[in-house]
């Protein structure tokens, strides 16, 4: 075992990633160390992980937190799942078991509670399957828990947004400015009919116009 510090709390996504990457090997597990989850339940995630899925997420069968606890976590995955099309029951739930090629193919930047739906945005984006089985949820006995605080939830929306603009919107976006580029730029170069007219009317004035002079000059010779 070894452990890792942070001078700072710089938050939860920033603790994820410094376990993530200093893990040594093909599979990485997280849990919470508040004693809300039974890591001995490991061993129900395994049997799943099998050559075509890369995630294993366990999801609460009952939720032992506060009422206001469990219906702002009932809004916060209703709106992740609803913006990045995540099939996901429990999105927070601190009990995943994940192959190091899923960490090493995303850049995570979330160094808050967001991290978990920016794992999950970004594998799906990238073909990862997850499979999911529920697991036991306890009160908490040690510590108090930060989340769905006012500080969580700016952060949050923040890194939400830009999470949407990066792997949702961002090459719609870019797609989109250049039709619309290459529209205005044919429009801007293609001659249109009504003034191609005048153009072939004003040819015509000068041949006939040439005629004429020619006609004056045979019968002054």
């Amino acid at each position: 075992v070894v452990v890792q510090h942070h001078i700072y709390n710089i938050g939860y996504g920033a603790a994820l990633k410094t376990g993530f990457y200093t893990a040594q090997h093909d599979l990485i597990f997280y849990t919470d160390g508040d004693m809300q989850y039974d890591p001995q339940e490991l061993k129900l995630l395994l049997p799943l992980l099998k050559e075509n899925v890369a995630m294993v997420s366990g999801f609460k069968k009952k939720r032992a937190d506060t009422w206001d606890r469990i219906l702002s976590a009932k809004f916060y995955n209703w709106i992740v799942r609803l913006i990045f099309r995540i099939h996901v029951r429990d999105v927070d739930a601190a009990f995943k078991l994940i192959r190091r090629e899923v960490i090493d193919s995303i850049d995570l930047r979330s160094n808050g509670g967001f991290i978990c739906a920016e794992l999950f945005a970004k594998a799906r984006k990238l073909g990862y399957k997850v499979k999911q089985l529920p697991v036991s949820h306890y009160p908490r006995t040690y510590g108090r828990s930060s989340a769905f605080n006012l500080f969580f939830i700016l952060r949050s929306t923040i890194e939400l947004l830009e999470l949407w603009w990066d792997i949702m919107a961002r090459e719609k976006f870019f797609a989109f400015r250049q039709r619309l580029w290459r529209f205005l730029l044919w429009k801007k170069t293609s001659p249109s009919k009504e003034g191609s007219r005048p153009a072939t009317n004003s040819s015509s004035s000068v041949n006939l116009e040439s005629r004429r002079r020619r006609s004056k000059k045979s019968l002054i010779v």
